[in-house]
């Protein structure tokens, strides 16, 4: 103890009589001035937080000590890593070549949150999921009643819808114009508050060599949309430095510039700009028991141990399968995890709910209108070895028979002018001449035809029906920015949710006070498929279809 403290009960004994009357008092005074002062003060005590046979335990501050009984360890965790500290995240990437991939991660906000106890006084954490809609979200099309976020209605749709905001920048509309993210699928960012411990602020992203893989690999090779959504890429957190610098820019007014129909005669945009007022981002605050808090960070600490974080996740990877992750199974599995979603490994059946048009969702079965299914017909899935097929396996339809589907010629012409200048400009190459293959003449000249497989449109672009295609099942961050906005506008959320806002943000908050701890192991299945991988003798030539691959379910 300091010396202040020391003389201070010397002190007191000296004065006599006034010990004897308030002692209690003087007690107070000395330890209160003792902990203004920083002398004495409680250092942050170890807590084991995990429940399975890992030994998660919370050293203070972003570090976490990791101990595996005997028998325990999987071949996918780094054996000779004992800690993993959330200031100082390793990524398995080398920094000479991957030159945007920081060699340590931070994905604390603070060292420590401060308690947070409620009206009733019950003390409790936070979890805040951000949805970042994509650039065009929300804005009318050329079809009634569709937005021109990502249009869900067909492969051909999701292809031109994605495309398009992938191609429309943001900025801010103001003096200083500020780039923003676009995310043209959009984007999920999560926040753990829990007393005691740092606030963390991270999402699942991609690292910029991925984008020359999906132009290079997975376009180049003609995978197909089947491709594109079922092949992962590289992928690393968010960083909370960078991921509060969005959100913060995103507090201001913002301008979307439409790359579709982009004009730019004499260097001045004659196309549409859209201004949106509320930074295209909805919010989702859990309250919930500190304790079930605790138990997603546990698995979060152990998804960085089996170094999940280095992949970014195709449509059906899942954290909980040890496969990586994209940026919303990443958003769901801390509601898993804490249990907020009563199940770790997705049901097959029965989940999801198909009439979209309801708001009375509750609090506690708002996630089934999250999930769903799309059949994606096997003549649109190419593959290749990123995910275990012995050769390159082409589609039977490219990313340019989607995105030339249907489109006539007036309209092609229409979007053609400025935007590869614009793009290469601003983007680089990558994929920045989509368009710009042989759309100028009524009959797509040779270049398009040498891109598409389909050129005359004689082809099914159309979901498959049931049972003849691949199931894909998959969280829709769309539906979850609707869910939101629904209950906004019907301004009669259910009992147990309340309307929030965070300056232009719109959200809800939802008490989850009374939610039972997550029971099932969480990387059970990742277990499985690793032993049911070490288990098939499969020759080469065994998966040289894409039927063989995605059928072993391995991914």
């Amino acid at each position: 103890m300091h010396p202040y403290c020391h003389q201070t009960e010397s002190n007191a004994a000296r004065a006599g009589g006034s010990v004897r009357w308030r002692p209690r008092a003087l007690l107070f005074i000395v330890l209160l001035s003792c902990w203004t002062f920083g002398f004495g003060a409680p250092q942050p005590r170890a807590e084991e937080i995990s429940r399975n046979s890992l030994s998660i335990v919370h050293q203070g501050g972003g570090l976490f000590s990791i101990s595996t009984p005997p028998g325990h360890r999987t071949s996918e965790m780094d054996t000779q890593r004992e800690t993993i500290d959330l200031k100082r995240i390793a990524h398995g990437y080398d920094s000479t070549v991957d030159l945007d991939v920081v060699p340590e991660t931070d994905i604390t906000l603070n060292d420590r949150v401060g308690p947070l106890i409620d009206d009733q006084g019950r003390p409790y954490a936070m979890l805040t999921l951000y949805q970042i809609d994509p650039p065009l979200a929300d804005l009318p099309s050329r079809d009634p009643g569709v937005d021109r976020g990502i249009d869900m209605r067909s492969p051909a749709n999701m292809v031109k819808s994605a495309y398009s905001n992938y191609v429309s920048p943001v900025v801010t509309d103001d003096r200083d114009r500020h780039p923003v993210a676009g995310h043209p699928i959009g984007h999920f960012l999560v926040k753990l508050e829990i007393p005691g411990y740092p606030a963390l602020l991270t999402g699942m992203t991609t690292i910029q060599r991925a984008d020359r893989e999906l132009a290079d690999w997975t376009i180049g090779r003609e995978l197909g949309i089947g491709g594109v959504l079922l092949t992962p890429q590289p992928g690393r957190l968010n960083t909370a430095e960078e991921a509060m610098a969005e959100l913060q820019l995103r507090q201001r007014r913002l301008r979307v510039i439409d790359g579709v129909f982009y004009r730019r005669p004499g260097k001045v945009n004659l196309g549409p700009e859209y201004i949106i007022e509320d930074g295209n981002v909805v919010f989702a605050r859990f309250k919930l028991p500190q304790a079930n808090a605790k138990d997603a960070l546990a698995v979060f600490v152990e998804f960085i141990l089996r170094g999940q974080h280095n992949t970014f996740g195709s449509l059906i990877n899942r954290p909980y399968k040890g496969t990586g992750s994209g940026c919303t199974p990443f958003a769901m599995s801390w509601l898993k995890a804490s249990g907020i979603v009563p199940f770790v490994v997705e049901p097959e059946h029965g989940l999801a709910v198909q009439d979209m048009t309801a708001v009375q969702m509750d609090s506690q079965d708002f996630w089934r209108s999250l999930f769903r299914t799309a059949e994606i017909p096997w003549e649109h899935i190419g593959c290749d070895e990123r995910v275990g097929a012995s050769r390159i396996v082409p589609a039977d339809y490219t990313v340019y028979d989607h995105l030339f589907y249907g489109e006539s010629t007036l309209h092609l012409l229409r979007a053609l002018p400025g935007l590869a200048d614009k793009i290469r400009e601003e983007q680089g190459t990558v994929i920045a001449t989509l368009f710009a293959f042989g759309a100028l003449t009524p009959l797509r000249d040779l270049v398009t035809l040498v891109k598409r497989k389909d050129p005359e449109d004689k082809g099914d672009y159309r979901w498959a029906p049931p049972g003849k295609g691949f199931t894909a099942r998959f969280w829709d961050n769309g539906r979850f920015s609707d869910w939101i906005k629904r209950l906004w506008a019907s301004q009669d959320p259910p009992e147990g949710i309340t309307l929030d806002r965070e300056g232009r943000f719109l959200g809800i908050e939802i008490d989850a006070m009374n939610t039972p701890r997550q029971t099932e192991p969480f990387f059970a299945e990742a277990d499985r498929i690793q032993r049911l991988a070490a288990e098939v003798n499969l020759s080469a030539a065994d998966l040289d279809s894409c039927r063989s691959v995605f059928g072993l379910g391995l991914q």
